[in-house]
């Protein structure tokens, strides 16, 4: 079924700014509003106001596709990262999730990845996205039996990564 965007007009404004952000090469927040029927059309739990940010992803040094570039690795890679976006002037960070790094931002980032909680907060007076993209989880299953298969099918359905530890090989090998 076909899904309309919260207002008739809403969606056509986001559009229309996207030449402009892309011209000028500076970030753009629109707000988009619409009521609680119509944001049931477009999927949404209820109505209300949703704030749509749009960025030109730009290279150099004040650019983003570094971040972005390290957070996709990161992912790639399956390691956790906060990807750190300044609000102000779109300054980004990738930063791991553990919190290693030498940031003014990687307390919070650490703190975030833990509660895996995406969010906007404020550093030292400055509002900062953290986007968290944590690791996939890892199921250890010890015993390659019949309830391991069941355990293994769950987990791989839920994302997580399985290990199956067993002495037996011809058990392990009877495993998918």
């Amino acid at each position: 079924p076909s899904r309309r965007a919260p207002s008739s007009t809403s969606c056509p404004r986001v559009a229309e700014a996207g030449p402009d952000v892309l011209a000028r090469g500076a970030d753009h927040t629109r707000r988009v509003a619409g009521d609680d029927a119509t944001a049931s059309t477009a999927g949404l739990a209820c109505g209300g106001a949703l704030e749509i940010r749009l960025e030109a992803i730009t290279e150099g040094d004040a650019g983003h596709a570094g971040p972005l570039r390290a957070a996709l690795r990161a992912i790639e890679d399956r390691q956790g990262v906060v990807l750190c976006t300044r609000l102000s002037d779109g300054l980004r960070a990738c930063l791991p999730a553990n919190g290693a790094a030498a940031h003014a931002w990687a307390a919070e980032a650490r703190d975030r990845a833990r509660a895996d909680d995406t969010g906007i907060a404020s550093v030292d007076g400055d509002e900062v996205l953290f986007q968290v993209f944590n690791a996939p989880l890892r199921l250890f299953v010890v015993g390659a039996v019949r309830v391991a298969r069941a355990l293994l099918d769950a987990a791989k359905l839920g994302g997580f990564g399985v290990t199956i530890i067993d002495p037996r090989p011809r058990h392990l090998q009877a495993m998918p």
